[in-house]
């Protein structure tokens, strides 16, 4: 009975259809991303409702005040995410795109460089657009990252030169640190030079580079910490915030008093005492504090563990991108997160000197927080274009295949693919008895010249066959090792 072949007219899966019918390489990284995402984005409302409900119900005589606000900035942030996601990171790397993003952050840079921001506590860091002030520092790293990353993709493909390279990435990323400098907002500073480290590393640069960044993010630094005396006053109270407990070392030790009070179980939710207006800023740099207050050190540590994951799932999307651009934007926008969330708990913790930098995804901040979903929107854009095998077949590309002919050649596996997964060395001939060679891990065997003698003569047909193929030696009744089929015998 003839079987009915049936076609099927099924549309091109879109991302979201895609997000739980693909292979678990693929898909295991992008859930337990999209799940901390989740998580830690769920746990900042609550910890900001209850860091801030004293001191917004003192400012405004509404508890919920701060928490209206962030729940707004995290709807437009999961916006900004979906159409990030959605839209091809290619895109951002074209000339014309990522030039304009870069000439309007220095614009937005420049206003607060100059006098034409807000000022607040001695700094000019926010713009106000629409109501909201906004600090293009944090949306400065993603520009900056994605320029860098972009140019460094057009390195590779040859449209520029080694000189010319050098001076446009230089001049890509000194003019923001520059202007970032004069805001002054060195823990940005900082923040960005590592996520530029990241990538250099993930671009496989020379670590003459990398070590010549790092010289100059040291001389960053040194030199703010000699024009900005205060920057020298923070490492002090680090190190004893005793020394001026009613001045640089008062948020320290406040700090410190709440992790205290917290122990294991902490009092917990909504039990804090620091919050009555004891610890300055406990719903925005501090609200690690508050954390460790009322959820203990469990919650402190669940922090840490969802951050964990966060970086572990950006990671392995970063080793499953499809191409260099991907990898690298991936994994420098995880780098530079997961550093920032580091830097946070160092300094609340008294590890570190205090930055000022938010706790992504849980201080309250609505730049922080837009400019933390837009990377995590592309982070997710490069694990929806993923496949499986492409990380190894990036590998797999530069193999030196021996055919047993006295001579190497180098073979492209993206032309020998079939069906299984599986790649034979040489077209679609088996190896004598076993199966085709799916991996070229295994050993290859060297052409040698033999002394022994064969038993029979071998015809011109079968030394073809056999020297296409090639077979594991193994050893005989009497001890002895017979060698590959491949290797080519001495004539008698």
């Amino acid at each position: 009975m003839a079987r009915t072949q049936t076609t099927s007219n099924t549309k091109p899966r879109t991302p979201s259809s895609r997000l739980l019918s693909e292979p678990a390489a693929i898909m295991a990284p992008r859930l337990l991303f999209i799940l901390s995402v989740v998580a830690l984005c769920i746990l900042g409302l609550i910890m900001v409702y209850s860091a801030s409900s004293i001191t917004a119900y003192n400012e405004f005589g509404d508890a919920a005040y701060y928490v209206k606000r962030q729940a707004v900035f995290l709807v437009m942030g999961i916006i900004f995410c979906v159409i990030c996601c959605r839209v091809p990171y290619a895109l951002w790397a074209q000339p014309v795109v990522f030039l304009c993003f870069w000439l309007v952050t220095v614009v937005m840079l420049s206003l607060t460089a100059f006098g034409m921001g807000v000022s607040a506590l001695g700094a000019e860091r926010s713009i106000v657009i629409a109501g909201f002030n906004l600090q293009p520092a944090e949306f400065a790293k993603i520009t900056v990252l994605i320029t860098v990353a972009s140019i460094v993709q057009m390195r590779m493909n040859g449209a520029i030169g080694g000189r010319r390279f050098i001076v446009i990435v230089l001049v890509a990323t000194i003019v923001p640190l520059i202007l970032i400098y004069r805001q002054p907002d060195l823990g940005t500073a900082i923040i960005l030079a590592v996520g530029l480290i990241a990538l250099a590393l993930l671009a496989g640069i020379s670590w003459k580079l990398v070590g010549l960044i790092l010289g100059v993010v040291v001389a960053y630094i040194v030199v703010a910490c000699i024009t900005q005396p205060y920057h020298l006053d923070r490492i002090v109270s680090m190190l004893d915030p005793w020394v001026d407990p009613q001045g640089d070392g008062y948020q320290a030790i406040q700090s410190l008093y709440a992790f205290g009070s917290g122990g294991v179980f902490g009092t917990g939710l909504g039990l804090s005492r620091q919050k009555y207006l004891y610890l300055p800023y406990a719903h925005t740099d501090f609200i690690y504090a508050i954390v460790g207050e009322e959820l203990g050190l469990i919650g402190a540590v669940l922090v840490v563990a969802l951050f964990g994951l966060f970086v572990f799932a950006g990671m392995r999307i970063c080793r499953n991108a499809p191409d260099m651009l991907g990898c690298m934007l991936a994994g420098s926008f995880t780098v530079m997160i997961g550093f920032q969330a580091c830097v946070n708990m160092a300094c609340v913790t008294g590890i570190a000197p205090v930055t000022g930098k938010a706790l992504p995804l849980i201080s309250y901040g609505g730049s922080s927080l837009l400019a933390t979903m837009i990377m995590i929107g592309i982070v997710l854009s490069v694990s929806f274009r993923s496949k499986v095998g492409m990380s190894y077949e990036r590998k797999r590309d530069n193999f030196v295949v021996i055919d047993g002919k006295d001579r190497t050649r180098t073979e492209s596996t993206s032309s020998h693919v079939v069906h299984g997964n599986v790649i034979p060395l040489h077209g679609s001939r088996k190896r004598e008895g076993g199966p085709s060679c799916t991996s070229s891990s295994r050993p290859a065997a060297r052409p040698v010249t033999s002394t022994r003698r064969s038993r029979s003569p071998m015809s011109s047909a079968g030394a073809a066959t056999r020297s296409s193929s090639w077979e594991r030696p193994t050893t005989s009744s009497r001890g002895s090792r017979r060698r590959p089929a491949s290797i080519s015998r001495a004539s008698r």
